[in-house]
Formats: C-alpha cells, structure tokens, sequence
C-alpha cells in the first residue's frame, strides 16, 4: 500500500508541474517591425532589434588638412575594436551629406533606442586621429562629422 500511495503522490506532483509550466507564457520579441519578431511570444522580453546607422564624414578643410598638410589618403574605420572597413580622404563633403554618402555602418539595434558603440579613426599608417563615442540610433542614421584641428 506504500508503494501505491508513493506512486499516486509521484503522479500527482508529475501532472501539478507540467501544468504549471504549460501556462507560462512564451517569452520573446513581440513586435512584427522588428528583425528578429517572433510570431510565437506571447510575452515581450525586450530583445527586439531594428537597423540602425551611423554615418562618419569630413568636411573640405578637414580634407585639406589631412591630403595636404598630412598627406594622408586613407581613413580606416574601427568600431568596437573590429575593422569595418577603409575611406578615401577624398571623400569628403562641403555641407553634411546624406547618409551612405560617406562611410556608413549598418548595426542591429535594440528597438527602445539605439546603442552607443566606440569607434576608432586611424590614418594608413595606423596613427590615430579620432576616438570616441557614439549612438547608432534605431531605425535612424546618426551623422558624426570628423573635425581636424592642426
């Protein structure tokens, strides 16, 4: 009789469990503009993520310090650490530019607002010439112009 009565318990608790967890919601990126949506999520978890830009460019006395002065030819762009990809000085605008005009970089970004990322500027011979900070804004393109003062 132990014996049963332990497997009626063991029973019990078994199917107590299992519809305890059956009734929680599947958690998960709720919103159909998002890249990563998720059509089964019941629940937002706030992993949502959309594209985003930001756009590095130099105006023409930034360029002509950098050709001239400096004689400087290429940029190459480093965002957290990992190389994005190279510019020539020569690109450069008068007025700011649209954006993809200059060298822009592409990020998944979380939804609610952007992320902030580090980027570094170096010359062709891996001088520094700008380091900083700056937001890569949801479903936007933020503009970050690069001034040269000798």
């Amino acid at each position: 009789m132990n014996v049963s009565f332990f497997r009626i318990l063991s029973y019990f608790f078994v199917v107590s469990l299992l519809s305890i967890t059956s009734c929680k919601d599947k958690e998960g990126c709720t919103n159909p503009n998002a890249i990563n949506y998720d059509s089964d999520a019941e629940k937002e978890d706030g992993s949502c993520k959309v594209e985003g830009q930001v756009m590095f460019w130099i105006n023409t006395q930034t360029f002509g310090y950098l050709y001239n002065d400096l004689s400087i030819q290429e940029l190459s762009f480093y965002i957290e650490g990992n190389f994005e990809g190279s510019q020539s000085v020569s690109t450069f605008s008068a007025t700011e530019p649209a954006c993809e005009s200059s060298f822009t970089l592409t990020r998944q970004v979380p939804f609610d607002g952007g992320d902030w990322v580090s980027y570094k500027v170096l010359d062709e011979d891996d001088n520094e010439l700008w380091s900083g900070e700056v937001v890569i804004p949801a479903e936007q393109c933020n503009k970050k112009q690069l001034v040269y003062i000798p």
